[in-house]
């Protein structure tokens, strides 16, 4: 599928040392890099279900909203699922796993553009896609959009078999729909790429509809569950959708504004840059410029000569998505197009070209995102795992052999996730049975993780300890400043 035997000794040792500087920045720290909030600890505790318990799901995890079931997509969740096991199901396997497709994207993005442009331009945007900042940050931790990016450089090396290899065009049509099946499952923000496909399909003068049949059915497949999940749900997902684009409440999303339609791109695209290079507000001008107009440039040479090129794909799906976040203006961020971020890097290369003034700048521009990445930030609330991994031991080992037989709970005032999620995961892990996050009010024992000494903590409105007021707060540990309490009514 990839060509390797053409590849210079030369260009081969550029690629080396651009994947070992992608591997050093991705890797670094990790385990005190990782997000680990309420999302991720209710992700580990589906899987730690899925691998420990063989709670074997075709729907996935749920979420909890207005007292209804929201299921999720399942293919993140088996994905991450062999890491867990193999790290004996600390989260740092899956941050790993999710780390290292974030080194082989780097060079995904080296044969996908050496399919299409030179080697020394391919070479080029895989060093600044390797250090760029946000780039780094958004596979440092697993989270369903994070390898989104990884399967988009697999999906376009396949519309490139589709263009280029006539012979074997089905079953890369096949694998393209399944692939984009895939992604919309890892998350809806990648429907753009589906436009891409479907440019192809009709700019191609012998139109064979089954091969457009094959790739919707292939499409339909990994998502057959949400289908399933609506059908014996009272059309849970239905009414949502309904509700996105013609409810009256807070939950309409969609709307048709002049002002949004030209302003939210601009200052999208603008606050994603000004993030992607080293924050420098002219440049981040500058390349926004330089964006817009290569998407107009590579449109426009469409509709005269009616090729497709790398540029062309790329900039159909900005082209879109940023027609999606101009209509749904409240819901999106900027994680949501990282599968599109390599195409800026694209832009700018193919805008300066490669002459030796060009080269130096490139190279000064990886120099200043390289010092942007901040290898030695202190870790803040949403991250260092291994503090909260040591702080539920505390609970585990206060617990064991002195409250068996009790019923338990946790609460948090560490970060906003009052009930404690990401500490819940461990507690799970230690097979430490723990009350739901809605019986605080029957469980003998709570044990409260907080930066507060207790008198502060007895001040706090949070519902979760109401009743505990009035009790004798036990501390039981203590790291970095964090306290464990017990209280036991």
């Amino acid at each position: 599928m990839i060509r390797v035997k053409n590849i210079s000794r030369k260009k081969l040792f550029f690629l080396f040392l651009i994947v070992v500087i992608s591997i050093f920045v991705r890797f670094y720290h990790l385990d005190i890099k990782m997000r680990f909030i309420w999302d991720e600890g209710r992700d580990m505790m589906a899987i730690h279900r899925i691998v420990a318990d063989k709670n074997i799901t075709l729907f996935g995890p749920f979420n909890e909203i207005d007292g209804k079931k929201d299921f999720f997509g399942v293919f993140h969740y088996y994905l991450m699922a062999p890491a867990l096991f193999l790290a004996n199901y600390d989260p740092i396997g899956p941050a790993i796993f999710t780390a290292f497709l974030g080194v082989i994207s780097v060079i995904l993005v080296y044969f996908l553009l050496r399919e299409w442009t030179s080697e020394k331009k391919a070479l080029l945007v895989s060093l600044f896609y390797a250090v760029s900042p946000l780039v780094i940050r958004y596979v440092q931790w697993p989270w369903n959009p994070n390898t989104t990016p990884f399967f988009t450089f697999l999906y376009f090396l396949f519309l490139t078999k589709i263009i280029k290899n006539k012979n074997k065009k089905l079953i890369w049509t096949i694998f393209s729909g399944l692939l984009l099946g895939v992604l919309f499952q890892l998350h809806y923000f990648t429907i753009p790429l589906g436009i891409i496909y479907l440019i192809i399909f009709l700019n191609n003068k012998d139109k064979r509809w089954h091969e457009l049949f094959l790739f919707i059915l292939f499409f339909i497949l990994p998502n057959l569950t949400f289908l399933i999940f609506d059908l014996t749900h009272d059309f849970f997902y239905f009414k949502i959708l309904k509700e996105t684009f013609m409810g009256e409440s807070s939950q309409r999303y969609f709307s048709i504004n002049l002002f949004n339609f030209f302003i939210v791109p601009f200052k999208y695209i603008f606050d994603l840059i000004f993030k992607l290079f080293f924050k420098n507000i002219l440049f981040t001008f500058f390349l926004e410029a330089i964006l817009f107009f290569s998407i107009f440039k590579s449109i426009k040479m469409f509709f005269k000569d009616k090729k497709i090129t790398l540029s062309l794909m790329i900039s159909f799906a900005w082209l879109v998505f940023l027609l999606m976040i101009s209509f749904f203006p409240g819901v999106f961020n900027d994680y949501h197009s990282s599968y599109l971020w390599f195409g800026i890097f694209y832009f700018l290369i193919d805008f300066f070209g490669q002459k030796k003034i060009a080269l130096f700048s490139y190279f000064l521009i990886s120099l200043l995102m390289f010092k942007n990445i901040d290898l030695n930030r202190e870790p803040i609330w949403s991250e260092n795992m291994p503090l909260v991994r040591e702080l539920s031991s505390f609970v585990v080992s206060d617990y064991e052999g002195n409250f068996e037989g009790k019923k338990i709970n946790i609460a948090s005032f560490t970060d906003s996730d009052t009930r404690a999620t990401k500490y819940r995961y461990f507690l799970q892990k230690d097979n430490l049975i723990v009350d739901g996050i809605d019986q605080y009010s029957n469980s003998e024992i709570i044990y409260v993780i907080s930066p507060h000494l207790v008198e502060k903590n007895k001040d706090n409105p949070a519902w979760e300890i109401s009743e505990l007021r009035d009790l004798e707060w036990n501390k039981i540990g203590e790291k970095d400043g964090i306290f464990v309490y017990r209280i036991v009514k």
